[in-house]
């Protein structure tokens, strides 16, 4: 028995095409519009779960970024101060030498302590630097003036210098101060800060000793001890601006790393994620003269039927 098509079935079902063919159209419209071949999870399961960890990978490589160049932003603030103390305590050497001349006079010498006296202010200006809001030599605690100088008579600025304290936290790892760190790659994280102690001390220790020397007119332990000392405290400032300068080459290579490995990150994202051009216009251009095809036919389905003649 041959099944009776009507004129409402033949409607029906051009109507189910044409929306149909809309949807295959809108799908192509919108991947042209929008450059991506994923909008939702259901385009592609499996290139969107793909796509995700990508998605996620990429982010966390951008904080990577983020944290290497705050540590050698840090960095190059700390190696600027460093090398404004290596000048002052250079200076304070070439003091030292002229004031343990013998044939000096008292007031020569006395007027050399004081610049002395000047030099270690100086020093401690530049170990209380900030980078932004905090202290660069101050250990964890960044929030915390790590060097306070105590005067032989407090209530004279002028008075001499006769001992720096200092409020930051030392390096101490068996109580878990390891200083400020990043986290740099995954499970990998450095510390970028020097510790203002281990830095300053042997400085400040070395200037305040000659000062006192020179006021008092030592001139033997001038040209001995303090000499020695001042020496040292060179020897292990350039010692903690060749780590930070370590730190900060090796930081320099990470982000190379980390920024090459974005590109490739984002470019495999892309071809998950992204388009053929090409493909979607053509696509895109036979769904849209499939479309017109199919009003066409439509447009023939709706005839004048047997009705129309009975009239």
């Amino acid at each position: 028995m041959a099944l009776r098509v009507t004129n409402q079935m033949m409607s029906q079902r051009m109507l189910e095409n044409l929306w149909a063919s809309m949807r295959r159209l809108d799908r192509w419209n919108q991947q042209l519009s929008t450059g991506k071949r994923i909008s939702v999870p259901s385009d592609d399961p499996a290139g969107t779960e793909a796509a995700m960890r990508l998605r996620t990978t990429v982010q966390a490589t951008e904080q990577y970024v983020k944290n290497v160049d705050d540590a050698i932003s840090w960095l190059e603030a700390t190696d600027a101060a460093l090398d404004q103390v290596t000048q002052v305590v250079q200076r304070a050497r070439e003091l030292i030498l002229y004031a343990a001349n013998g044939t000096l006079p008292d007031e020569s010498r006395q007027a050399i302590a004081m610049e002395m006296n000047q030099l270690i202010h100086d020093l401690v200006n530049v170990a209380n630097s900030k980078h932004g809001q905090r202290y660069l030599f101050a250990g964890e605690n960044t929030l915390t003036r790590p060097f306070e100088i105590v005067l032989e008579d407090p209530s004279d600025p002028a008075s001499p210098i006769v001992d720096v304290t200092y409020h930051g936290t030392s390096y101490q790892p068996a109580d878990g101060f390891f200083g400020l760190e990043l986290e740099i790659e995954a499970g990998i994280t450095l510390r970028y800060n020097l510790f203002g102690d281990e830095v300053f001390e042997k400085a400040f220790e070395a200037l305040i000793a000659a000062r006192e020397h020179m006021d008092s007119g030592d001139t033997k332990s001038l040209s001995t001890v303090d000499i020695e000392a001042v020496d040292e405290a060179i020897d292990n400032l350039l010692r903690w601006r060749a780590e930070a300068g370590a730190r900060n080459n090796r930081l320099e290579l990470i982000r190379d790393r980390l920024t090459a490995n974005q590109v490739n990150l984002e470019k495999l994202s892309a071809e998950i994620e992204g388009i053929d051009i090409a493909e979607v216009i053509m696509r895109l251009k036979m769904e849209e003269t499939v479309y017109r095809a199919a009003l066409g036919a439509g447009a023939r389905i709706v005839q004048p039927t047997l009705l129309d003649f009975l009239r």
